[in-house]
């Protein structure tokens, strides 16, 4: 097996026979899931509309990004406030 192959076997015996025997032993309210993305609070659209003739004036990509990470379990009925990372401590305006 490659690098870059993936293990379709184990992944079908992880969702049919692992993951609901660890999950037998907890209610849905008890079990949740968290993901993380970034948050772009500076951006601005990085396309326009105008005619094709009109050429639109350039602008700097912003950077300005936190990531956020967000979670609920899994039945939906407790979401937790989102975590929020950024670069520095400096006060956001």
């Amino acid at each position: 097996m490659g690098k870059q192959d993936a293990d379709d076997f184990g992944a079908e015996r992880w969702v049919t026979e692992v993951l609901p025997e660890i999950l037998k032993d907890y209610s849905p309210g008890d079990v949740f899931n968290v993901d993380e993305t970034g948050l772009y609070w500076c951006a601005i659209p990085d396309g326009t509309l105008s005619f094709q003739s009109v050429e639109a004036p350039g602008s700097k990509v912003a950077n300005d990004r936190m990531t956020l990470f967000l979670a609920c379990n899994m039945d939906g009925n407790e979401k937790l406030v989102p975590l929020v990372l950024g670069k520095s401590n400096k006060k956001l305006s």
